[in-house]
């Protein structure tokens, strides 16, 4: 499809952007925080983080790719308009540094080799092999775009079956933040909505979002359940109990005042 340089902009879509944009920056920096401030990724599955990781690099190429022609028109257009026809790309390109992060914080304070050092490097080894074949001008590349669109859909799928297990493992939300969770499952709806709305994107770029939203949401309701439902209760009625649960009890309520007081206010709704 052409795109149209001169395509009105829709205000409604716009104010939505913008939204979703600063809504993924508070977000994804509370969980930042999170980890930084309890010191242990303890409850994040490596999995995760590194299977999320790769999603957002095909995410990112994938959109790049389409976002080329929206690219070029800022030659030739204002750049309030410039910026609002990107508003995708940008969104995108804000998600897969801030998951960066999670993998490299989560890489940090994780205990053994294999997390800290390889699963780093298999992230960065992977953008490179995705990113390669975009760099040579063949009449492929839109299909190699769909197929990291595709690969993504499914890794956003796959990522959130370690992390399932691992919270129910453990019976608690661990250094995952539930605020995060609370802003973006119901975000990643929107987002999808907003991604499928402009003109630069494809089926294969938006298919992710929904994917990762309604599995997100699912583990969202464990933690809320684990935390403030019976599910709390039932791993401190258990009789003896492990030294993982133990700890895992211990750094339950080990977080930051303001991360406390917002958590609060998102189950007081």
């Amino acid at each position: 499809m052409a795109h149209n340089c001169d395509a009105p902009i829709s205000s409604a879509n716009f104010a939505i952007s913008i939204a979703l944009l600063y809504g993924l920056v508070f977000s994804y920096g509370l969980q930042h925080i999170n980890i930084i401030h309890r010191r242990t990724s303890e409850g994040i599955s490596p999995l995760f983080m590194l299977l999320g990781t790769a999603s957002a690099t095909c995410t990112l190429l994938n959109m790049t790719y389409f976002s080329r022609n929206t690219v070029q028109c800022c030659f030739e257009v204002p750049f309030l308009k410039c910026f609002a026809q990107s508003l995708g790309l940008i969104q995108i390109a804000v998600a897969f540094v801030c998951f960066l992060l999670i993998l490299f914080l989560g890489s940090l304070y994780a205990e053994g080799s294999t997390v800290r050092i390889l699963y780093p490097v298999i992230a960065v080894a992977h953008f490179f092999v995705m990113f390669v074949p975009f760099l040579f001008d063949t009449s492929w590349r839109k299909y190699w775009a769909h197929l990291s669109g595709i690969q993504s859909t499914i890794l956003a799928a796959v990522q959130y079956l370690p992390q399932i297990y691992t919270t129910y493992k453990l019976k608690h939300p661990g250094s995952l933040s539930i605020p995060m969770m609370c802003m973006q499952t119901p975000g990643g709806f929107v987002w999808a909505a907003s991604l499928a709305m402009r003109q630069d994107t494809s089926w294969s770029t938006y298919l992710p979002y929904l994917t990762a939203a309604v599995l997100q949401g699912s583990i969202l309701i464990m933690c809320i359940y684990y935390t403030h439902g019976s599910g709390s209760g039932n791993s401190t009625n258990s009789g003896a109990s492990s030294p993982l649960s133990q700890q895992s009890s211990s750094n339950r309520y080990h977080n930051p005042p303001f991360y406390d007081s917002i958590s609060a206010s998102a189950h007081s709704d």
